[in-house]
C-alpha cells in the first residue's frame, strides 16, 4: 500500500478493498463522505457490487461480505454524512446502489453553474448534482442542516460557480461548514475515489483528519501539488507576520503621532507655545 502524509490529510493508492481493510483494521470511523462513484461495470466493478438479473431494482445483492459500499455503510460513523457528486444520467444508479447499502437518502443538492447559450436541458450545463445521504433517518434535524434538510426532495445551494467541475473547491468548502463537529479533532473525512485530491485540500484548510484514496486515473503530481500548497500557505503567513512586525515598528505619521498625544504633554506644549510668544512681545 502506498501512502503519505501530509499534515492532517493522508493519501492512499491502492485498491478500494485494502483501503476498507486499513480503515478497518485501525477503526476509522468516518463522520463525512464526500465522493463520487464510479459507473456500474458488469464486470470487474471498482464497487465489487452484485446485480442477480439486468434490471436495477430489487436486483442488488448486499448479503455478499465483499460488497464495498455495505462495508462502507458499516464502517461510518453512525452519524455519517454523505455527499456523492453525480450527474442526470446515473444519479438514479448511483441512489439505488447507495440506498441499497443501507444509506437513508435525504435529497439532492444542486448549484448554479454557468449557463450555455446552447444549453436547453436542466441539468446538462448549468446545474451542478450532489445526492445527500446520511446513515440515520434522523439526522437531518441537525441545526447546521438546516438550509438544506427541509421537505423539498431538491434543494439550490446558494453558491455559483464559473463552470460545472467535478467535485469543485468551493462546493466541498461549503458541505465542510455545515457538515464538520466543532472539535475538529472529532472528525474523519474520506473520499474514496478521488482523481484531483481536492477533498484533501479543503481539509488541509481546516486542519481536519482525512484519508484519500487516489484512483487509478488520479493525477501523478498530487502529492507534490498539496505539499507545494502547504507551503505557499506557509510562507503567505510568515509574509503577514513579517508586514504586521515592520508596520508596528514603523513611526507614526504627523498627524498620526498628534491623535496619541496625551492631554497632559499637549498642556505642556501649549505654555511653551505661549512663552514663546510672551518672551519676543517682551522683546519688542
Amino acid at each position: 500500500m502506498e501512502k503519505k502524509n501530509i499534515r492532517e490529510t493522508l493519501l492512499i493508492k491502492d485498491k478500494i478493498e485494502k483501503v476498507l481493510e486499513y480503515m478497518e483494521s485501525n477503526n476509522y470511523r468516518p463522520n463525512l463522505f464526500i465522493s463520487t462513484l464510479p459507473k456500474y461495470s458488469k464486470s470487474k466493478d471498482e464497487l465489487n457490487r452484485f446485480m442477480t438479473t439486468s434490471i436495477l431494482l430489487n436486483s442488488v445483492d448486499n448479503s455478499r461480505k465483499d460488497n464495498y459500499l455495505r462495508r462502507l455503510y458499516n464502517l461510518c460513523d453512525d452519524k455519517c454524512f454523505c455527499f456523492i457528486f453525480s450527474n442526470d444520467k446515473k444519479l438514479l444508479e448511483d441512489i439505488e446502489f447507495m440506498t441499497r447499502a443501507g444509506f437513508y437518502y435525504v435529497k439532492m443538492l444542486v448549484y448554479k453553474t454557468e449557463t450555455k447559450k446552447s444549453s436547453t436541458k436542466l441539468f446538462k450545463d448549468n446545474l451542478g448534482i450532489i445526492l445527500f445521504f446520511t446513515k440515520e433517518s434522523n439526522i437531518t434535524k441537525i441545526s447546521s442542516l438546516n438550509k438544506v434538510s427541509g421537505r423539498e426532495n431538491t434543494s439550490l445551494l446558494d453558491i455559483e460557480i464559473p463552470k460545472v467541475k467535478t467535485m469543485s473547491n468551493k462546493v466541498i468548502t461549503y458541505l465542510f461548514k455545515i457538515s464538520l463537529n466543532k472539535k475538529l479533532n472529532e472528525n474523519l473525512v474520506l473520499d474514496l475515489f478521488s482523481d484531483t485530491g481536492e477533498v484533501g485540500r479543503i481539509a488541509l484548510d481546516f486542519k481536519v483528519p482525512c484519508i484519500v484514496r487516489l484512483s487509478k486515473d488520479s493525477n501523478s503530481n498530487i502529492v507534490r501539488s498539496l505539499t507545494g500548497y502547504i507551503l505557499i500557505k506557509e510562507q503567505n503567513k510568515q509574509k503577514k507576520i513579517d508586514n504586521e512586525t515592520v508596520n508596528k515598528r514603523k513611526l507614526p505619521r504627523s498627524d498620526e503621532y498628534k491623535k496619541k498625544i496625551s492631554k497632559g504633554a499637549k498642556k505642556t506644549i501649549l505654555e511653551k507655545k505661549i512663552k514663546k510668544i510672551v518672551d519676543k512681545s517682551k522683546k519688542v
